[in-house]
């Protein structure tokens, strides 16, 4: 067991507004029951994430259930999308309800980080 964070931020967002902010992609029907969505965000500096270790700390975050998190979404300073595409796969066979997005450092505003989320929440829709 690992004495540091996994977990660097948690979403909690009220499932209405996620629906309103997808407009005509309703979430998956294990979501869409909800008042809240918690999501679990990880963020990682660079291309050196060790996705099986990552994976298998939420594993373990998940199985001891202390910030009741409904999915995980990575963040990755960079344009790796490898590393991006690794981690869902592997944290997907997990049985994690997982996305991940790579943000280069010089695309980070708010305009292009939303605009990236809104992609990762289409990605949980039916």
């Amino acid at each position: 067991m690992s004495f540091l964070p996994v977990i660097d931020a948690v979403l909690d967002l009220p499932v209405a507004k996620v629906q309103a902010e997808l407009e005509c992609c309703p979430l998956r029907s294990d979501f869409e029951d909800l008042a809240r969505l918690r999501v679990g965000v990880v963020i990682r500096s660079g291309p050196r994430v060790s996705v099986e270790n990552l994976t298998a700390k939420l594993v373990e975050d998940r199985e001891q259930g202390a910030l009741n998190l409904h999915c995980y979404l990575m963040i990755l300073n960079g344009s790796n999308t490898a590393t991006c595409d690794d981690f869902e796969n592997v944290a997907t066979g997990r049985g994690l309800e997982a996305r991940a997005l790579s943000v280069p450092l010089a695309e980070m505003n708010e305009a292009a980080l939303r605009s990236r989320l809104r992609g990762v929440m289409h990605a949980m829709c039916h």
